[in-house]
């Protein structure tokens, strides 16, 4: 079997995750960065008014500004530069709520890891009432079948507990810019993370989440009896349609806070959700800044604008200083 790790205790995950501390004196704008420099990173992508991704502006383009104050750009890297290594992690809901036809979907998100550009490292996360880590050198599409058969029958469903562990997985590993991508409806079950904790974990680290929301063709069909804490016990029931709706606006929040996106399959084919994926991730930049000096574990407003007004930016709305 090819899951090495299990978690269901993360509730101090949040308070573990921060950003990297200021610098006394910040490198000369250079297009490789690493982890371990005391800078910001800051994962950017631009469109334009169709919703293009626009991948060839300069650094003299943009301006951070940290806390409403502007901050110098010390470090600048773009989709093409060679220093620009990505780590993703693939978290797979596996719970009771989610039937057999999401199987398809599951293969589809495990062959593009394949495919994302300036991959460094990969992690593929499967959770329900549990939470496993895969090897990473494991074959993903090889995965699947040892995915599902370590599901148990009618479990719970801990995205925020699963989402926690994917983002400090990928800080522990010195990620300077990850991406998260989860596979999963929304709807929370069994998590001993709470929603705040979750934004901070978010706050701490560099990693942008796109959401994969998926509803099984039969879920707003399903009984309208369901209890909280009855999910995976004899006679519980699943959430109905207005229970999926808040959780697309939870996935929402995830993306938003990130500067991630939410990633709408079109009739349960995923292929063109996925197709804009490896397009932004092979077109970003990541800005590196030394924040000014501040209290360790407080948490600072982050605004990234180019000159072109007519351009839209989206990146973390957020850090932690350390």
């Amino acid at each position: 079997m090819n899951a090495i790790g299990r978690s269901t205790a993360l509730g101090l995950l949040a308070a573990a995750a921060a950003a990297p501390a200021p610098s006394p004196s910040a490198p000369s704008p250079r297009p490789v960065f690493e982890s371990r420099l005391s800078l910001v990173y800051v994962t950017v992508t631009v469109q334009d008014r169709a919703g293009r991704v626009v991948a060839d502006l300069p650094a003299s383009a943009f301006e951070v500004r940290e806390d409403g104050q502007p901050r110098p750009i010390s470090v600048f890297s773009r989709g093409g530069d060679e220093g620009l290594d990505l780590d993703v992690a693939l978290l797979l809901d596996t719970s009771g709520s989610m039937t057999s036809e999401l199987q398809s979907a599951q293969r589809a998100a495990l062959a593009v890891l394949e495919k994302i550009p300036r991959l460094r490292r990969r992690t593929v996360i499967s959770f329900d009432t549990d939470i496993r880590f895969w090897k990473p050198e494991a074959d993903p599409m090889a995965l699947l079948s040892e995915v599902m058969a370590a599901r148990p029958p009618d479990g719970a469903s801990a995205i925020r507990s699963a989402v926690a562990a994917g983002i400090e997985d990928l800080r522990r590993g010195g990620s300077a810019r990850g991406a998260l991508i989860l596979l999963s409806d929304g709807v929370d079950f069994g998590s001993q993370v709470s929603e705040t904790q979750l934004f901070r974990t978010i706050e701490g680290a560099n990693v942008g989440i796109y959401p994969i929301p998926f509803v099984p063709l039969g879920w707003a069909s399903g009984p309208s009896t369901y209890r909280p804490g009855t999910v995976g016990r004899s006679g519980g029931g699943f959430p109905t349609t207005p229970d999926t709706l808040a959780a697309r606006g939870f996935l929402t929040r995830l993306a938003n806070a990130s500067g991630g996106l939410v990633l709408l399959p079109a009739r349960h084919r995923l292929a063109g959700a996925l197709d804009r994926l490896l397009e932004e991730l092979a077109s970003q930049y990541v800005i590196g800044f030394a924040p000014a000096a501040a209290t360790p574990g407080r948490s600072h407003r982050l605004e990234v604008r180019v000159a072109d007004r007519r351009l839209k930016v989206r990146h973390r709305e957020r850090y932690l200083s350390r």
